[in-house]
This record gives structure tokens, C-alpha cells and sequence, in this order.
């Protein structure tokens, strides 16, 4: 056996990851670790932080479950297969939908969230942002949130600033790492990338030569579909994927080369191409995300950047079959140790919108439509006009096949979808809100 890491980056987008053609240096970590190892076209089945982790964690697509989170008493996730295994195992993730409360905690030993990381020097304003957002209309609210985010940062520069950033996060995935003795494994979910954006002056300097620049909080306060984005924006959300790479290098310094690392994006992000920013969608910008492997069981003479596609359903797959653990009966995925050009059709599901693709078509079932749109979409491309071509009703069938079988295969429910979050802690209620996920 050996130790296995897993990384997951908040809104991490492929076409923002230098290994994957992106001409800005956001990534020089992770472009190292692909050079080490292989970069995939990597897809999310479900590209939402709740779905997307959930799919990661259990190897199951997201629509075999209800509500949202991980069931209780589930056996068959990643940490839990590992401890089944002797593995000591631990996640650490500060995001208010990857809690206790949501059931991440089953299968770790340790398990550092939102509750963990605790905002203790702004709990008073926090409870009166709590306070606000019980009496004040939405529009309000979203007048309020950046001054909000000025004087919750609490900062020389007036910028926001989160007060638990991915450094607290790596600073105790590390210590943890450093102090095993006997095989591990490991997960750390990174958010420097994720609205609202922190201002990170020493990488915009590295990005743009310079920070004389306007900093965006949230673009999508300003930003409607088929919308321009602000370069400003960009540069922002580039600024945070380079902090969270920088983070990514100090996680890597903790773990020795036998450890097998998996590196991937829980989602990318919109900028006004068809949505806003973080709106649930399954076009491409969303879809596609950096899928990064780096072990000592990669097939000899794979590195770099590979045209084979893989997607979350197959991490929990690819983890176990780098350190020679047995696979779940429930994980629907494959390794991608041994990477393979045609992986079939690839199942998409967030929020309302339903798809499937196959090679580089793509079908796209938005609740309310009359029927379902058809795209062609080379990866590392963005979706165009929709189309018509004779693989409509190939997709069409392999969509429907796919729901029928999910129905058949039904493994359980987390939370329900409108949920409340009543009876949670301070933190955990507040987090979601802090990242837009709810108003």
C-alpha cells in the first residue's frame, strides 16, 4: 500500500491551468505536478461544490442520490474505504457545504471543517450579518455585501479579505501529514479561488507586472448572461487560483514521491458566456476542469499533458487502484492509471439541467425547454450556437438509458434540497452565504 492525496480547487476552470494552454502563470505548481505525472480532459459530472464532492467521494453519479450531502452511514466512500484498509485519514475543507452537517466527516479520523476553523474574532459581526439577513430583503442585502466584505476583512487596505484562508487550511492538512507513521490518506479542498474574491497583490504582480488595478469582490453583482466580463474580474479570480497553487506547493512539501496525488476542480465558472458567474450550468466553462495525476503506478512513459479524458467518478477508482486497494461495488468510474482516448459517454446532472457527451457532442436538458440543445465542443473549446446533427437521437438515448439506470440504482439521501439551515452552528450557516451560494 502507499499514501494518497487528494486536492480539490473551487472553481478551478482547465483553460485557466497553464497545463492546459492557459498563457498566464496561475499554475506553475500544478503545471509541475503535470509534468510529473499526466493531465487529462477532465469533466465534471455534476459541477457544483455539494454534487461535485459528493460524486468525488463516493464514485457514484450525483442523481443516484436525494437531497444533498452524503447519506448517513454510507461504508463505501474514499475515506471510509481506505480506513476499512488500516489507512489513518483525514479532510480538511473550510465551505459550508462540505460539513459534518452534510455528512463528510463519515470515513475520517480527523475531520477539519467550517466548525474547526473557527471566525472567532468576527463573531459579532457575524451574528449581525445573521441578524440582517432574517429581516432585509434580498436586494438589500446585495446592497450591503460589499461593505460588508470591506469591514469583515478588516484589513490596512480596505480590501476583503478572508479571515480563513487556504494557508490555515495546508497549515493543518501538513502538520497532520508530517505526524503519520503508518500509510494515509488525505483530502484538502481549496477556495482562494472561489468568490468573493480576496485581493492577493503579490500575484496579481506576478499576473500583470504590476497591481494598478481596480479589485472585483464579486463580479457577478455587475456581470448578467451574455454579459462582458471586467478584465479586472479575471485578473481577480486569476490571483486566487495562484494563491491556492502556491498552497498546493506547500501540501505537495508535506509528502514524499510515493504518494499518489489526484488534483482536480470541483467546478469552473461562467463569466457571462450563457449564466452570470456561479450559476448552475453544464456548459463547458463549468464542466471542464483540470484532472491531474501524479504516482508511482502511472504506465511508464506517461507525463504530461495527454488527450484522454477522465472525470469525477473516476477519482475514487483511480485512488485505489495507485495504492492497491480493493473498489467499491457502487463506484461507476474507471482508473485512469492506464489513460484511455475513448471513455464513453460522460453523464452531467446540477441543479435543473440534466446532459450527457460523447466525444465532442454534447446534449444539454434544461427544465422548462422544449427540448434539448446540441452542441459540438472539442475539449478546451466553449460551447457555440447549438446545432443539429443525426447524433441527437444517439445522445438522447444514451441520456434517457442514463436516468433509468440512476433511478435502478438508488443509494440513499442526504439533506434535503431546500433545506433550511436551521440547527447548525454559527460558522457552517454563515460560510454558504459568505460564498454566494445562497442569499
Amino acid at each position: 500500500m502507499a499514501n494518497a492525496l487528494l486536492v480539490t480547487v473551487g472553481c478551478l476552470r482547465a483553460d485557466h491551468v497553464g497545463a492546459y494552454g492557459y498563457d498566464r502563470p496561475t499554475t506553475p505548481t500544478l503545471d509541475r505536478l503535470a509534468a510529473e505525472g499526466i493531465a487529462l480532459d477532465g469533466y465534471a459530472n455534476s459541477p457544483g461544490t455539494r454534487r461535485a464532492l459528493r460524486t468525488i467521494h463516493t464514485g457514484a453519479y450525483s442523481p443516484q442520490f436525494d437531497g444533498v450531502g452524503l447519506p448517513e452511514g454510507i461504508d463505501f466512500t474514499l475515506a471510509g474505504t481506505f480506513r476499512s484498509v488500516g489507512y489513518d485519514t483525514a479532510g480538511f475543507a473550510f465551505n459550508g457545504s462540505l460539513t459534518r452537517d452534510d455528512g463528510y466527516q463519515q470515513g475520517f479520523d480527523r475531520f477539519d471543517d467550517v466548525s474547526t476553523f473557527r471566525e472567532t474574532d468576527i463573531d459579532a459581526l457575524d451574528r449581525l450579518k445573521v441578524r440582517a439577513i432574517e429581516h432585509l430583503p434580498n436586494g438589500a442585502l446585495r446592497r450591503l455585501a460589499p461593505a460588508f466584505y470591506r469591514v469583515r476583512g478588516a484589513v490596512n487596505d480596505g480590501q476583503y479579505r478572508p479571515v480563513v484562508v487556504d494557508a490555515a487550511v495546508v497549515d493543518a492538512a501538513r502538520d497532520w501529514i508530517r505526524s503519520r507513521e503508518g500509510d494515509w490518506f488525505a483530502w484538502v479542498h481549496l477556495t482562494d479561488a472561489h468568490t468573493p474574491y480576496a485581493r492577493w497583490d503579490d500575484h496579481l504582480a506576478a499576473l500583470r507586472g504590476d497591481t494598478d488595478v481596480e479589485h472585483v469582490v464579486d463580479p457577478s453583482r455587475h456581470l448578467e448572461a451574455g454579459g462582458t466580463v471586467d478584465r479586472a474580474a479575471i485578473d481577480a479570480y486569476d490571483a486566487g487560483i495562484r494563491s491556492a497553487d502556491a498552497q498546493l506547493a506547500r501540501l505537495l512539501d508535506a509528502v514524499d514521491d510515493g504518494t499518489t496525488v489526484v488534483v482536480t476542480g470541483d467546478r469552473g465558472e461562467e463569466f457571462g458566456r450563457y449564466h452570470d458567474v456561479h450559476t448552475a450550468s453544464l456548459h463547458s466553462s463549468v464542466t471542464q476542469v483540470p484532472f491531474v495525476v501524479r504516482s508511482p503506478a502511472l504506465v511508464d512513459g506517461a507525463n504530461g499533458r495527454i488527450e484522454a479524458t477522465a472525470q469525477h467518478v473516476d477519482v475514487a477508482p483511480t485512488l485505489a487502484d495507485a495504492t492497491g486497494v480493493s473498489r467499491r461495488e457502487q463506484w461507476v468510474g474507471k482508473s485512469v492509471l492506464i489513460p484511455q482516448s475513448d471513455a464513453g459517454p460522460i453523464h452531467h446532472a446540477v441543479a435543473d439541467v440534466a446532459g450527457v457527451r460523447v466525444g465532442e457532442w454534447k446534449l444539454i436538458e434544461e427544465r422548462g425547454t422544449d427540448e434539448p440543445a446540441l452542441y459540438r465542443t472539442p475539449y478546451g473549446e466553449h460551447d457555440g450556437a447549438p446545432t443539429e446533427d443525426d447524433r441527437r437521437a444517439d445522445l438522447v438515448r444514451a441520456f434517457e438509458r442514463h436516468r433509468s439506470w440512476c433511478e435502478e440504482h438508488r443509494l440513499g439521501a442526504g439533506k434535503s434540497d431546500d433545506y433550511d439551515g436551521t440547527n447548525v452552528s454559527e460558522p457552517v450557516e454563515s460560510n454558504p452565504r459568505d460564498l454566494g451560494y445562497v442569499e
